[in-house]
């Protein structure tokens, strides 16, 4: 399963920080770069000891591919600090601006242990996937994630290893049927879906379809 991809063309990051020192902390600096370049952040407020405050940092437009970004707190209420060992953190990502967001829910019934669904591209090339979910109870269990595609068709895989598929609802201990909706989050278009009452799909169950972004001069 990939893991920290976006394809937002621009966020702001949003850091915590927590005072570990025993004095009230009201000011400090923050050093971040992305991909290298530098700017700070000064920020004030006030934190008692071991309070937390999460800080938004200013809007970074992504780079399309890998992108690092690197930050170091400093000079708490002007003094150097004691301890700087917990002061820095650094975080790598790939962007890719440039292609179609999509968001995938899938709503499990009562097991979610027994499902896990597969993405992959035209060439059979696994592009997600997901599985490995904790024990369930008597509740629905959301797996939600978003997809950075680019033009081209895929298939998506739903997966149950009991073979009966997300169909908890026609069990005593279990009051819940699942669900799955694929969303193109442009414009909204519903991708692939799986309703309630076709729950019981057995032991897969697999949706094909294409990602076509025309531009203007198509």
């Amino acid at each position: 399963e990939e893991e920290n991809v976006t394809c937002s063309e621009s966020f702001a990051p949003k850091i915590e920080i927590m005072n570990k020192g025993t004095s009230t902390l009201t000011s400090l600096e923050i050093h971040y770069s992305y991909n290298g370049i530098a700017d700070v952040f000064n920020w004030t407020g006030s934190l008692a000891t071991y309070d937390i405050e999460v800080v938004t940092l200013p809007v970074i437009v992504n780079n399309s591919g890998n992108n690092v970004i690197q930050v170091t707190l400093i000079v708490p209420n002007g003094n150097t600090d004691e301890d700087s060992s917990d002061n820095s953190l650094s975080f790598s990502f790939e962007a890719f601006p440039e292609y179609m967001a999509v968001d995938f829910e899938f709503y499990t019934s009562c097991w979610p242990e027994e499902n896990s669904w597969i993405l992959a591209d035209d060439n059979e090339n696994t592009i997600y996937s997901g599985g490995n979910y904790p024990t369930g109870s008597n509740a629905n269990f959301l797996i939600k994630e978003q997809f950075c595609l680019d033009n081209g068709c895929y298939e998506l895989i739903l997966l149950d290893s009991q073979g009966d598929g997300v169909s908890g609802g026609t069990y005593n201990n279990c009051d819940y049927f699942g669900s799955m909706t694929l969303t193109q989050v442009s414009d909204g278009t519903i991708l692939a879906h799986l309703a309630e009452e076709d729950g019981n799909f057995g032991y897969e169950i697999s949706y094909n379809f294409c990602i076509n972004e025309a531009d203007i001069s198509d």
